[in-house]
């Protein structure tokens, strides 16, 4: 197996010397509490909704950042979830689509993922709820659609079911990647149990199977099971190296995009005293990766958003102790800009964006 300096080296040969960092190696690994100010990069908020902005992701040529947003409609109890589009640094919705049901308010519409392909068509899913009172899905398929609108979307893939070769029923595709001919998109497919652990708390989402998918764009509803990646999140591409990445158990591995064997990249910083290292968000691009990741020590919640450096360590952006925890990631195509999930305490997550050197 590779070394992860050997990988890392080959991802980030990129150097801060031109960007005034002081810094002839690339990303070099800082102390969370000593950062040099070349790195005290202050992220800018970009959303502000009430509800929850979730899921961002950017569009091929890096002009549009595509995201999920959360909508409440009259006499509804869960809110609809749509997708919406903003320029590349910011402002108001360019684009947004959400689904139109016939009993609007009744049922949840939730298009929960989605990517853009670069001629303008848009890849979506979306889940149809069971009620107001029930979060779980009772129709789900992935959607091809023209970009003006999605009310003509051609169906594509129909979930919750088991497909040929799958591990699991399939109820969630993660982290939508169209292929270099743009002809079928890879995701991770996630077989999903949602319940209640008591008659008044919140439900909760227990993810039982992961496979990596490849479906094609033609809608014949074929899949093809690339290999199963047990509790795998936050796929990302690196279209030069032709390389996936994934997250796991504290971990960011690679797998070809034929398969293979996992490749580990980089694991989260473990110590005696920390607890539930879990990694919340990973970001590729421009031969660049992002990382966000959370533990717990000695009673406080640490939560830190960062950029892997070639040796295997992290230039922490930004580290909060039991305040603003730091969800999922998106790197822009060219590197330059980082967008993450942000969840300050009593409120819901947004998106807020770094401006990388």
């Amino acid at each position: 197996m590779p070394s992860i300096a050997r990988v890392l080296a080959a991802l980030l040969p990129v150097t801060l010397a031109g960007a005034g960092c002081g810094h002839s190696d690339p990303f070099v690994a800082v102390g969370l509490d000593d950062r040099p100010t070349g790195f005290a990069i202050l992220p800018e908020q970009l959303t502000f909704n009430e509800r929850a902005d979730l899921h961002p992701q950017w569009s091929p040529s890096g002009d549009l950042l595509l995201y999920a947003f959360e909508r409440w409609l009259p006499l509804a109890e869960y809110p609809d979830r749509c997708l919406g589009a903003l320029p590349r640094d910011g402002g108001a919705r360019v684009l947004e689509w959400c689904w139109q049901s016939l009993d609007e308010g009744l049922h949840r519409d939730g298009i929960e993922a989605g990517t853009l392909l670069s001629d303008g068509r848009l890849v979506f899913t979306h889940h149809a709820g069971a009620g107001v009172k029930q979060p779980i899905p009772v129709t789900a398929s992935l959607y091809l659609a023209d970009t003006a609108a999605i009310t003509g979307a051609q169906r594509q893939f129909e979930l919750l079911r088991r497909p040929d070769g799958a591990s699991e029923r399939y109820d969630f595709l993660h982290g939508l990647v169209p292929t270099a001919d743009e002809r079928a998109v890879t995701a991770l497919a996630v077989s999903a149990i949602i319940d209640a652990p008591c008659p008044v708390c919140d439900f909760d989402t227990t993810y039982v199977g992961v496979d990596l998918v490849r479906i094609p764009l033609d809608a014949s509803g074929a899949v093809e099971v690339i290999t199963p990646l047990p509790a795998a999140r936050f796929l990302g591409w690196d279209r030069a190296l032709g390389t996936f990445f994934f997250a796991r158990h504290g971990r960011v591995e690679s797998i070809a995009a034929t398969g293979g064997t996992p490749t580990l990249v980089w694991q989260a910083p473990r110590s005696p005293d920390r607890e539930r290292v879990t990694i919340t968000g990973l970001g590729v691009g421009a031969r660049r990766m992002a990382v966000s990741w959370s533990w717990e020590e000695r009673g406080a919640h640490h939560s830190v958003v960062g950029l892997l450096g070639e040796d295997g360590e992290v230039a922490v952006l930004d580290h909060q102790v039991d305040g603003a925890r730091w969800g999922e990631l998106a790197l822009s195509p060219d590197g330059t800009r980082l967008v993450a999930e942000r969840q300050d305490p009593g409120t819901p997550p947004n998106l807020y964006l770094f401006r990388l050197p």
